[in-house]
This record gives C-alpha cells, sequence and structure tokens, in this order.
C-alpha cells in the first residue's frame, strides 16, 4: 500500500516519471527505508527548498503506513 501511495505522489511533482525507481526496505519491526530514484533534474523538485517537500512526503508516508512506524527517505539520481 505504501508503494502506490508513493508512486503517485512522486509522480505528481516530477518531470520524468519514466526514470523513477522506488525502493522499499524494512530493516527493523515498525521502519522503513525508502530510496527513491529519479532523473537528476527532478531532485531539486523532490527535495524542495529547505527539504521542506521531501520533508513532507516522509510525514504523509508515516500517516499511511502502521502507526508508530519510522519512515526514512534517502533521493538518488
Amino acid at each position: 500500500m505504501l508503494r502506490p501511495f508513493l508512486e503517485y505522489i512522486v509522480n505528481s511533482v516530477i518531470d520524468f516519471p519514466t526514470h523513477l525507481v522506488i525502493d522499499i526496505a524494512n530493516p527493523a519491526e515498525q521502519q522503513y527505508a525508502i530510496i527513491i530514484k529519479v532523473h537528476g533534474s527532478d531532485m531539486g523538485k523532490l527535495i524542495g527548498r529547505d527539504g521542506k517537500t521531501i520533508k513532507s512526503l516522509r510525514n504523509l508516508a508515516q500517516m499511511v503506513a502502521d502507526p508508530g512506524t519510522i519512515v526514512s527517505f534517502e533521493v538518488q539520481k
């Protein structure tokens, strides 16, 4: 459920949705490490000014995930 949600949100922000790759790892119980790979020119749009966009995405992902789950993001090109 988390992957389709993230794909929908990120695709609405970036210009090159064909380059989008989302890897979700669950290294520990109640924790997700999410790696989002995008085209180089989309990194700034996804991160946003002062990281506000990626922080908002993390907050939304934490709401979609189970209560008490920690979600961390890494953006790569």
